[in-house]
């Protein structure tokens, strides 16, 4: 199965948020800062360098299959 390069970022983001913030959907697919925009810690730089290790993971992961 191919992934696209969006469908990889979104999973980035989620896997980063998970693990950095123990933020995670609700059974609807609602995230806490769902509501029209990102919290605080989605907008830090922190946050940001941590998509991008998880973004190079994955790829990394992808290729290897």
């Amino acid at each position: 199965m191919e992934m696209n390069d969006k469908l990889i970022k979104r999973i980035a983001v989620d896997n980063a948020r998970e693990a950095l913030f123990g933020c995670r959907p609700n059974c609807f697919g609602n995230m806490p800062c769902d509501n029209g925009r990102l919290c605080d810690n989605c907008n830090s730089d922190y946050f940001q360098k941590a998509v991008e290790d998880e973004y190079s993971k994955l790829i990394k992961r992808i290729n290897r299959e």
